[in-house]
């Protein structure tokens, strides 16, 4: 009977714990860390926000004077026998300064719009970076967990074929239970295989985030609390959404940006007023080295009569651009209000999960121990222990990733929300553990 005992995932882990010491490991918040220095899709947002930044000094120079210094130096032959040769210096400064230029005025007045937009834009993908690492995080995990079961499967398999084949010595069995063991075996030899190259390829994954593919990540702790959303009032996770989420705000700034387009090109017809004001200096060596000084101060009045219809036709072409931006606002706004309802929706039902699921793995428990305790007297076959024993460790594992999915559409309904922090994710740091030695395979291995 004691050598039919459940080699489960759990036992060996728990054994692991015990008899090995623990590794270094990589946990969520380091990792969290090292991409926000180095995640390409963060660093475009943030040097987008850069060159956004330098359309308010642009904006704000065409609204300020000019000024200019101009230097002209004029080598003249002439027929004068006496005065053959002579040079002329002029030199002197320039200042136009804009008085009335709605356009220009309008376009400064844009660059706020723009600059915000920019921003929310950048915070917006700064916490769905938060949720990136941590989805790819727990898909390592959940990719290990395959590989659990896929080896508790092998470890299982390999003690009731040697089980099953002491039997047949004996006479008590036939050899069709030696051979259905054996394929068992064989079976999850090669699952375990593809359950090692699958968790490397998702540790491979996360290097498209940090830059360095990740290595042996902390494992959850086994006892975690779970909590309904709180408020537990979806109605006030819609409504937060609608107010705080930084897509949608950026999505308001490009409408406001947008409508001031359309002022900015109606403007093309409106007249400009610029003062204009300049001082010269000229000298003339031979024949005249006299200096004269020239001073001028006036206005410039530009009246656009007609331009071919050119500023009808932006102006159309920025009312259009106008409707686009508030129709991606309106789209925006509901894909965020679906997602949040789908988060909401989906802390509550992996709640309801890991409940159903600990019920499950004691009640699969209940029954292996007893076909195993049936096998032993003869009345269930070595199937019925095997199918028990996988019922069992797919209930373990469905467990463990109810429990990562809980996680991670908790961190989901803040950040659609638009309300995730940096704290959020060192709260489920605490929930990890170092893994124990040896439970990640080597990168070699195959």
């Amino acid at each position: 009977m004691s050598r039919l005992l459940s080699f489960s995932k759990t036992l060996c882990i728990l054994t692991l714990s015990l008899v090995c010491s623990l590794t270094y490991a990589e946990d969520l918040e380091a990792t969290y860390e090292l991409a926000l220095q180095t995640d390409a899709i963060l660093q475009q947002a943030w040097d987008n926000e850069l060159a956004v930044l330098e359309l308010r000094p642009q904006a704000r120079a065409d609204l300020l004077p000019l000024i200019g210094l101009t230097w002209n130096s004029t080598y003249s032959n002439t027929n004068n026998p006496l005065l053959e040769r002579y040079n002329t210096w002029l030199y002197g400064a320039t200042l136009t300064a804009p008085i009335i230029n709605l356009q220009t005025w309008f376009q400064y007045r844009q660059t706020d719009d723009e600059i915000k937009s920019a921003v929310a834009t950048y915070q917006d993908t700064r916490q769905d970076l938060m949720v990136r690492v941590a989805t790819q995080y727990f898909a390592i995990l959940s990719a290990l967990e395959d590989l659990l079961f896929a080896r508790s499967e092998r470890i299982a398999f390999a003690r009731q074929l040697e089980e099953t084949k002491q039997k047949f010595t004996a006479g008590v069995i036939a050899i069709t239970d030696v051979n259905v063991a054996q394929a068992r075996y064989d079976n999850a030899i090669a699952q375990e295989i593809a359950a090692i190259n699958a968790l490397h390829d998702q540790q491979e994954i996360m290097g498209e985030i940090t830059g360095v593919p990740a290595k042996n990540v902390n494992i959850l702790k086994y006892n975690i609390t779970l909590h309904k959303p709180h408020p537990d009032d979806i109605d006030y996770w819609v409504k937060t959404t609608i107010t705080t989420n930084y897509d949608l705000q950026s999505k308001r700034y490009d409408i406001a940006a947008a409508k001031k387009n359309i002022s900015i090109q109606r403007a093309g017809h409106y007249p400009t007023l610029t003062a204009n004001g300049a001082s010269n200096v000229s000298r003339s060596v031979p024949p005249d080295p006299e200096i004269s000084n020239t001073n001028t101060i006036g206005l410039t009045l530009n009246l656009p009569l007609f331009n071919s219809g050119k500023v009808i036709s932006q102006t159309r072409q920025a009312a259009a651009e106008y409707d686009t931006a508030k129709q991606k606002e309106i789209q925006a706004e509901r894909t965020a209000i679906s997602n949040v309802r789908q988060a909401y929706r989906g802390v509550l039902t992996q709640i309801s999960q890991v409940k159903a699921l600990q019920q499950s793995v004691i009640s699969n428990k209940s029954a292996l121990d007893a076909t195993s305790a049936a096998f032993q007297v003869g009345t269930r076959t070595i199937v019925d222990v095997l199918n028990s024993q996988s019922d069992l460790d797919q209930a373990q594992t469905d467990l463990e990733k109810a429990k990562y999915n809980y996680i991670l559409e908790s961190l989901k309904l803040k950040r659609y929300a638009g309300i995730i922090q940096d704290s959020d994710i060192q709260i489920v740091n605490t929930w990890l553990q170092p893994p124990p030695k040896d439970m990640y395979p080597p990168k070699d291995s195959n």
